[in-house]
């Protein structure tokens, strides 16, 4: 018989998935306010062609028939997304400075183009690999302790990252000539919150996944604008309610498993959470309004 009971391994997943979805809330946060989401879009899409491209070379070398992509470790796709970030930001930039294309349009070219070569390489190059939803919704009961070590070590430097600099961060969101300017090292905080972006979102790709990345990058910090007025308040409200419905989608995916014996995304359950809850104070906002 079934119990509704956390275990000692869903308690890690919880820590994990905790660790992971505050990250990515607080740089989040901060390309919400420079009005540059669509650049963790661009990254989550065009990783794919990095994580492709590296399959295809270990799977070589190992000469394993059923090589998987979660056969990989999470320190490759670690160093080959934060390579394939630079190189992602490198392209919208040169395409947006020499060809006056605005930022929308280079952004889209670049990863609507990296990502179609990576998912062609991937439908060529795993036919008979086990890489199913796993990839893009990713799945808590794959991970091990390296992922959770690289979990709290990603959190730990994320969120060092941002209270360290977080004055920076905020002037940065507003006016980055302003930083240039007046800090000597405001290129060096630029180029490291940059490398913290991509080691973020990389980091999580293995155990969250990709759409769920992109949904908790983007989601969190747009409902938070709807309820609050200042950045402290806005990072504030990120990490509170990630960590709330972090819980509360473990928790649910365990009911739904235990009540009817139906295996439920835990990523995917997140997600919809964090939708559902924006539905909510958008509709209080509105009703405010109108009242």
């Amino acid at each position: 018989m079934r119990h509704l009971s956390i275990s000692f391994d869903e308690g890690v997943q919880l820590i994990l998935l905790l660790c992971f979805s505050i990250s990515l809330s607080l740089v989040g946060t901060f390309l919400f306010l420079r009005k540059k989401s669509m650049v963790a879009n661009a990254i989550s899409h065009t990783v794919l062609f990095g994580i492709a491209l590296l399959f295809i070379v270990m799977k070589a070398v190992s000469g394993e028939t059923h090589f998987g992509l979660l056969s990989m470790r999470i320190g490759d796709y670690v160093l080959v997304s934060v390579i394939t970030t630079f190189i992602t930001i490198f392209l919208i930039e040169g395409l947006r400075r020499y060809t006056k294309l605005n930022n929308d349009a280079s952004t889209a070219l670049v990863f609507s183009t990296l990502f179609s070569i990576g998912a062609i390489l991937i439908t060529m190059f795993t036919k008979s690999a086990h890489v199913g939803v796993d990839i893009i919704m990713g799945n808590l009961d794959l991970v091990h302790i390296n992922d959770f070590k690289m979990a709290l070590i990603v959190f730990a430097l994320c969120a060092s990252f941002v209270y360290l600099f977080f004055r920076d961060l905020v002037v940065l969101s507003f006016d980055g000539m302003i930083v240039k300017l007046s800090n000597k090292n405001g290129v060096l905080i630029q180029a490291g919150f940059l490398f913290i972006t991509s080691l973020v979102i990389s980091s999580g790709f293995r155990c969250v996944g990709i759409a769920p990345v992109l949904g908790l990058i983007i989601i969190p910090p747009v409902t938070a604008s709807l309820m609050t007025k200042s950045v402290k308040d806005l990072v504030i409200f990120c990490v509170v309610t990630n960590a709330l419905v972090g819980v509360l989608s473990i928790v649910l995916t365990k009911f739904f498993w235990v009540a009817y014996g139906v295996g439920l995304s835990t990523s995917g359950m997140l997600v919809t959470l964090h939708f559902l809850l924006f539905l909510g104070v958008l509709i209080k906002k509105r009703v405010e309004v109108s009242a």
